[in-house]
């Protein structure tokens, strides 16, 4: 009996590549290979737009086209108030994309990855660009860990604006120079203030302070004046009593009367209580406008992130508000000097009154 056929063995599955095998290797070795890091960091106050996140994305398209990049992926992550985030994996979905929700986009990361192939490799290496942009600290933090939990991160003041440039390479001169052209065109973004309202907003408590203690200085001095009236007025009338000679029973009565009427009436005692509560009075007004006026000044300008409808109605009311602040500021330091003047006059008028001459 005759064996049946024995069927054609199946052709093996094979993948070819049109490169040598050292070619391949280092095609591979640029894919998954470790490359070097350039991370850079810019503090201060930002406006991110749709339009700008377009031109930064052109930007850094030309400059890698110069060097025959081809674009692998390009996404914009959003990051919003309440800490979710939407993910756009192309500029033409980032173009379109609109929020529906009412709320406000705080941070945003650009991310590119390419394959360049430089001259002196033998193979595309693969290259990532990231920049982040985030209106404070708490959000700087989130972003961050939000791309890779390892990664180290920088503490840096909490309510700056904050936008990070990192760059993962394999040819240092080329991230040296796309570092130095993303800083550039980053620091163009930052809104820039005059000195002296940075200082007022670096010193802001020390500034309050000395408005709440010129309030209470000029009130102090105020008071010293009325006491030094008082002394005077009480100094004269001794003196008046004391020049005259004590020979008869109606000079002696006379000065008699005059002490016996001084300590009865209290005035000394009166005088320190109406000091007392003066100085306490006035301390608790000057604390309260230096308050006013520290916490006026203190509010850097904002970063906005406007990737949102919610984020763009809040620009406009975060700059009214601010704008307000200052006004708050500087009629806090003509309070601060009225207020030590009125209360000067209550108190000399309260003193004529209550601490009049016996």
């Amino acid at each position: 009996m005759s064996k049946p056929p024995t069927p054609p063995a199946a052709p093996s599955a094979t993948l070819e590549f049109p490169c040598d095998l050292d070619t391949l290797r280092s095609f591979i070795s640029g894919l998954l290979g470790k490359p070097q890091t350039l991370e850079q960091n810019i503090t201060g106050p930002f406006e991110l737009t749709k339009d700008e996140v377009t031109n930064i994305f052109h930007l850094v398209d030309q400059r890698v086209q110069q060097n025959q990049g081809v674009l692998v992926q390009f996404t914009v992550k959003i990051i919003y108030q309440d800490g979710s985030t939407v993910l756009l994996n192309s500029l033409q979905d980032f173009s379109v994309y609109n929020e529906v929700r009412p709320i406000m986009s705080v941070a945003a990361i650009l991310s590119w990855n390419y394959l360049i192939k430089f001259p002196d490799k033998a193979a595309p290496e693969k290259q990532q660009i990231e920049l982040t942009f985030s209106t404070s600290h708490r959000n700087f933090l989130f972003a961050q860990r939000g791309v890779s939990e390892s990664r180290p991160v920088i503490l840096l003041d909490d309510d700056i604006g904050h936008m990070a440039i990192r760059i993962e390479h394999t040819a240092r001169t080329w991230g040296v120079d796309l570092e130095s052209l993303l800083r550039n065109h980053l620091e163009t973004l930052l809104i820039y203030e005059p000195w002296w309202k940075l200082r007022m907003c670096q010193y802001s408590a020390k500034i309050g302070s000395a408005i709440g203690g010129l309030c209470i200085t000029i009130a102090t001095v105020g008071l010293l004046f009325t006491i030094n009236n008082f002394v005077a007025g009480q100094m004269g009338a001794a003196q008046k009593l004391m020049g005259e000679p004590a020979t008869t029973l109606q000079t002696i009565g006379q000065k008699l009367d005059f002490v016996v009427g001084l300590a009865a009436s209290g005035q000394w005692a009166r005088l320190i209580f109406g000091c007392v509560i003066y100085l306490l009075v006035t301390m608790v007004i000057s604390i309260t406008i230096g308050i006013w006026a520290g916490t006026s000044i203190d509010n850097r300008h904002p970063s906005f992130v406007l990737l949102s409808k919610k984020a763009i109605e809040n620009k406009t009311i975060t700059l009214k508000k601010r704008k307000k602040s200052w006004y708050n500021f500087w009629i806090s330091f003509v309070l601060a000097i009225a207020t030590g003047l009125i209360v000067r006059i209550i108190f000399a008028l309260t003193f004529e009154k209550w601490f009049h001459q016996p």
